[in-house]
């Protein structure tokens, strides 16, 4: 066979390949386009199919249709390409011949070959196989704009709820994905920093720093002692109100919670609560773990009604756990963590993300009892916290009578020791240098004046030597002792219009304001004491400010709130700001 022969051959064999390409690419994509649009009006319509048409899927079809038709198409032979040059050409079998003599013995080869050498120039491929494009193509311009019309559109009908249900899925899907993350990433972050001491590491070094101040203190230098208990109780005053956040909620709702927990085991919740409030979280934890093993058992079962069973009752146990812990303890993350267990237990009951789910809840409860930690250290904070800011009271208390000596204190290795020390002054009356064991300058009776302002006898004379008598008690005078505390909100009336004048007021009109302005603030500070704003070491203080100010403003006499100030700093220690009229 000649070079011109075989290079006529290639062509129509290319070209004959390319047809029959082209020719599977197009009855392909068109039958799937066709099952395409089927497929989208029965999801769209019917909401039987999720819906995954968009540009990404429509794009899958022509892809799968040419991948298609390269793996079925026709590879056709040089003698099929030379059958169709003499199909179309009717040359009589000559290139069929030419091809088939191309390794045949014979005298008579080199005749034909000249003979499809010659004809071979006149022939071009595209007369042979010419390519019919333009009908299909425009077949499948005017299907696949119309598809991606259907897909870019958005109108949906479920006459069955199938697509409201997958919906609902992929949303918790997605939800629960995200918190097992935010999950998992706080449980991390708490295992690097595990609860191994009673308190808190910052709470530890600010009582290691009570104790070094109490240890300095000096009888001869009140006001530097007192300068420096101030301080502390300052610092341990703002300690206080960050582990405030934690606490545990004031009495009136945990009577609340009582009443809710009425079909709960009395029993348990109280063993709970005697322990949240002691620092110990070691029976909720207990509660935890017994829920996790139902979980577990869940994970196993294969049972749908054994698996109803169970989710029912870890719900009923989860609820009982959650609603004690939202009324007992004010702790977010602890909250959110048992909430978040709840809607995973919801979650476990779908079709699908019942695996994920459980896997999830697993991690909650597991972050769940180590936010339980987290809390009982919080609540051990607030209780020492409150220990120091009481120990600082009697300090000052004890400094202000020139009695507070840091050299008899150190033997006491805890808070509780310097509280113990402290009460035993306070109440004997003793001083420091005499160790407890009593001297002629310390055992006196108490009737007479004493060193500071104030009237005789009865121990009531202000700052002075011996052990003095009971402090008479005066039913006269209004205080804002409260015996329970009342969740209404004490506040002062709002101003609706002022007008000022230059003129002399009335007699007694610049003393009735300035008495309400006196009950107005008295008010803000007993809410702020009501709401549990205050550190409890300032709260005597507040009170006996207040009441000085109220013995002040007795008929026939002249406010002097500096005098009340300076009654309450000999008591206090706390240095306060006049109030002006």
């Amino acid at each position: 066979m000649s070079s011109r022969s075989r290079g006529l051959l290639r062509k129509v064999a290319t070209r004959q390949r390319l047809v029959s390409v082209s020719t599977w690419f197009y009855r392909l994509a068109l039958s799937l386009a066709a099952a395409y649009a089927v497929l989208l009006l029965c999801s769209r319509l019917l909401g039987l199919i999720p819906d995954w048409f968009d540009l990404l899927t429509l794009s899958i079809v022509p892809a799968v249709a040419l991948l298609a038709a390269l793996l079925l198409h026709s590879r056709p032979h040089p003698a099929d390409a030379a059958r169709m040059v003499d199909s179309r050409m009717h040359t009589k079998d000559l290139f069929l011949t030419d091809a088939l003599l191309e390794h045949a013995p014979g005298d008579y080869k080199p005749l034909v070959s000249k003979a499809a050498e010659t004809q071979a120039a006149k022939i071009r491929p595209a007369t042979v196989v010419p390519f019919n494009w333009w009908p299909p193509t425009a077949h499948l311009a005017v299907a696949f704009p119309l598809l991606l019309l259907g897909t870019m559109t958005d109108w949906q009908f479920d006459p069955f709820g199938r697509s409201t249900q997958r919906h609902r899925v992929a949303q918790e899907e997605d939800k629960l994905r995200d918190t097992t993350r935010m999950t998992k990433d706080r449980i991390k972050a708490m295992r690097e920093k595990p609860i191994t001491d009673e308190t808190s590491k910052h709470v530890q070094q600010a009582l290691e720093q009570l104790k070094l101040i109490f240890n300095q203190m000096k009888p001869e230098v009140p006001r530097t002692n007192l300068r420096q208990l101030n301080q502390q109780q300052k610092m341990i005053g703002s300690e206080w109100r960050k582990a405030s956040e934690k606490k545990l909620k004031n009495s009136a709702q945990q009577r609340q919670m009582a009443q809710q927990f009425g079909g709960a085991d009395q029993r348990l919740t109280a063993q709970w609560k005697s322990g949240l409030e002691a620092g110990k979280s070691d029976s909720l934890k207990n509660e935890l773990s017994a829920i996790r093993d139902l979980v577990k058992q869940l994970a196993e079962s294969d049972n749908p009604m054994e698996r109803q069973r169970l989710r029912n009752q870890i719900q009923s146990r989860l609820e009982n756990l959650a609603d004690f812990l939202n009324n007992q303890a004010s702790s977010q993350p602890l909250n959110a963590a048992m909430a978040r267990a709840l809607e995973q237990l919801q979650t476990s009951g779908l079709e699908g993300l019942s695996g994920e789910a459980i896997q999830g809840l697993d991690s909650t409860l597991e972050l769940s009892s180590l936010e339980l930690e987290s809390l009982a250290q919080s609540v051990r904070d607030l209780k020492a916290l409150e220990k120091a800011l009481q120990t600082i009271g009697m300090a000052k208390q004890l400094n202000a009578q020139e009695s507070l000596n840091g050299e008899a204190c150190q033997n006491c290795q805890s808070i509780g020791d310097y509280a113990a020390l402290y009460q035993q002054w306070v109440v004997q009356g003793m001083c420091s240098t005499c160790n407890g064991a009593g001297c002629g300058e310390c055992q006196g009776t108490g009737l007479g004046q004493g060193m500071g302002q104030g009237q005789d006898g009865m121990g009531m004379g202000g700052q002075g030597i011996g052990r003095g008598n009971i402090a008479p008690e005066d039913n006269t005078l209004t205080t804002g002792f409260k015996t329970e505390k009342s969740q209404s909100a004490i506040t002062a009336g709002s101003m609706l219009l002022e007008w000022k004048t230059q003129e002399t007021a009335p007699d007694g009109e610049a003393r009735e304001q300035y008495v309400e302005a006196i009950r107005e603030v008295k008010q803000g500070v007993s809410e702020a004491i009501l709401q549990e704003q205050i550190p409890p070491g300032y709260h005597d203080a507040i009170q006996k400010y207040f009441d000085s100010v109220d013995r002040t403003l007795t008929p026939g006499t002249t406010p002097n709130p500096t005098e009340a100030s300076a009654n309450d700093n000999s008591n206090s220690g706390e240095p306060a700001q006049p109030a002006t009229p």
